[in-house]
């Protein structure tokens, strides 16, 4: 008996819910957690503001204000004011949050390349190119 096709939304699900949680393992020696690991690494280009960050993890503005200042507290990033616009805080790394993302992002990558680990070099790459669209085609107001 062929064993039935779900929606690809399930299998993207699962998926989700097997790395977010191989994230928290990853940034809990770090005292943090797989959101916050993913924050730094978003921060490895400076200078984002609160806003682009929610869109960029799918989170809300307020959530994200909360995230950041969590992250803030521990020294791992900075803000400061848009010099355009002062009610706009740029965001960046400190020496510290570099430090930590790359211990971090060691085991995250250790984590991805268990997870890719049944599909080859090319199916890796044809996944990343596919996702990467189809994140780019999400509206502004995700």
């Amino acid at each position: 008996m062929t064993p039935p096709r779900y929606f690809m939304t399930y299998y993207l699900r699962a998926l989700l819910q097997h790395v977010m949680g191989r994230l928290d393992e990853a940034a809990r020696p770090f005292g943090l957690t797989g959101q916050q690991i993913a924050v730094l690494a978003l921060l490895r280009k400076p200078g984002a503001s609160n806003a682009e960050l929610a869109r960029q993890l799918s989170v809300t503005p307020q959530s994200m204000s909360e995230l950041l200042l969590k992250l803030e507290r521990a020294s791992l990033i900075t803000r400061a004011a848009d010099p355009k616009n002062a009610r706009v805080l740029r965001t960046a790394l400190t020496a510290k949050g570099q430090q930590v993302l790359a211990r971090g992002g060691q085991e995250i990558a250790k984590a991805e390349e268990r997870l890719l680990s049944p599909l080859t070099a090319k199916e890796q790459r044809a996944l990343r190119e596919a996702l990467e669209r189809c994140v780019k085609a999400l509206p502004e107001d995700r």
